[in-house]
């Protein structure tokens, strides 16, 4: 059964954005951002309560499937709907966790009017997972769902978990997928972010930005032994543009929650590509994605954010309210994740929330 939180939720927190679609394909009763709210909500909730879990959550690890997200900038921007699902629950296989992803992917594009993206889709899919499931049966998650909904922009997302096999193996999916829509002059690029970043990451996910097209593709590494060094050399571009701001951050949290903890900072890297499909030859920003869950409840938690907000010049009309929102609908809420986006200097910090009370039912 899908908590009646969420709906308030949703209801408090999409009316703060003027959606304006005039996606002409789209024929439902409900708005296009309903109908893909409860597309994302159905195959998460509504399932039988878990006896004997088959597979381990992978989204937040207490099970929780859905984590919501406000992005800061420099500058005040409209408000956005964002929010990520893990489809399926823990009760079901990873091939079947994926069956079930794709089937819901499928209705969001139908809802949207974007079943041109599927074959596109496929594609990388067809990468990423072996075609025969059982060689699933031993990976280590599986497929994120969600979406961003501003005033007039929709997009819809798609993470692939990638944690499996050796570095060889995962390099050989990543360039696999990106060649797929990528030409000859990919291929220095590509190179140059293997040598830079294998020393001190392993690919771990892939994801997947659809607007009526696949606009966008992010490589996930997940860090060995993460630090400020560490983290520098695996910048894309002229990383000494950031290196006061990326010291600052990263001693800021080893100062008041001690050393990161291995694969606990996530670098993404993102690909872009043009209307016709084709992958751009070149890395258009770097993300730093640290996971929180060690220290998101210590006391000085909320004021390290207010300081990340101060010391990067960001936009804050958008966080406490976001917050109070969380805390108002389902009393409370832990930081799962924090962000950096990285063009041309620190670009956006994005925080990303877990609701509290939002488990599926289990069985005892």
């Amino acid at each position: 059964m899908i908590p009646s939180t969420l709906n308030s939720f949703y209801q408090r927190r999409i009316a703060l954005v003027e959606t304006s679609h005039t996606d002409e394909s789209y024929n439902g009763s409900s708005s296009p951002s309903s109908a893909i709210w409860q597309s994302l909500l159905k195959p998460s909730f509504n399932l039988p309560p878990v006896t004997t879990p088959l597979r381990a959550a992978s989204i937040c690890i207490d099970g929780t499937p859905v984590v919501f997200s406000v992005k800061l900038t420099h500058r005040e921007e409209a408000p956005a709907f964002r929010v990520l699902v893990e489809p399926g629950g823990t009760g079901i296989t990873v091939p079947q966790q994926i069956n079930c992803s794709l089937r819901t992917a499928d209705q969001m594009l139908q809802i949207m009017g974007w079943q041109t993206a599927a074959e596109q889709i496929n594609r990388i899919i067809g990468h990423v997972f072996p075609a025969n499931s059982e060689e699933l049966e031993n990976w280590w998650g599986g497929i994120w769902l969600g979406t961003s909904v501003a005033e007039s922009h929709t997009e819809l997302r798609m993470y692939l978990n990638m944690r499996h096999g050796n570095i060889v193996q995962r390099w050989q999916r990543v360039a696999d997928v990106l060649t797929e829509f990528g030409d000859e002059s990919l291929q220095p690029v590509l190179e140059n972010l293997i040598s830079q970043t294998s020393p001190h990451a392993i690919p771990v996910g892939l994801g997947i930005v659809i607007s009526k097209t696949v606009r966008g593709i992010r490589l996930y590494c997940g860090m060995h032994e993460p630090g400020e060094e560490s983290i520098l050399q695996c910048i894309s571009g002229d990383a000494s543009v950031v290196k006061e701001n990326i010291s600052w951050f990263c001693n800021s949290i080893i100062e008041q929650f001690g050393e990161f903890s291995r694969q606990s900072v996530t670098l993404g890297y993102d690909f872009h590509l043009d209307k016709n499909g084709n992958l751009q030859p070149l890395i258009s920003r770097t993300k730093i994605d640290v996971a929180c869950q060690r220290f998101a409840k210590a006391e000085g938690f909320t004021s390290f954010l207010g300081q990340l907000v101060q010391e990067f010049k960001f936009d804050n009309s958008q966080l406490p309210a976001f917050l109070a929102d969380l805390d108002h609908c389902f009393s409370g809420s832990d930081v799962e994740y924090i962000s950096l986006g990285i063009d041309g200097g620190i670009d956006h910090l994005t925080v990303y929330a877990k609701p509290h009370s939002c488990k599926p039912a289990v069985a005892y």
